[in-house]
């Protein structure tokens, strides 16, 4: 119960401190990361074969 109060008050304040976005965006920017972590992760191991 505790833990679930202070989740609910950390999301009130990241919310209250990012501008509100269009979920939409949030997903291009998450994918984007990803892409680029796994990319990043992928010449390296090509590099590391090599």
């Amino acid at each position: 119960m505790r833990f679930r109060n202070i989740t609910k008050v950390n999301l009130k304040n990241l919310s209250s401190i990012h501008p509100p976005r269009p979920p939409h965006v949030v997903l291009v920017v998450v994918v984007v990361a990803f892409h680029r972590v796994h990319y990043d992760t992928a010449t390296a191991l090509s590099s590391a074969n090599k």
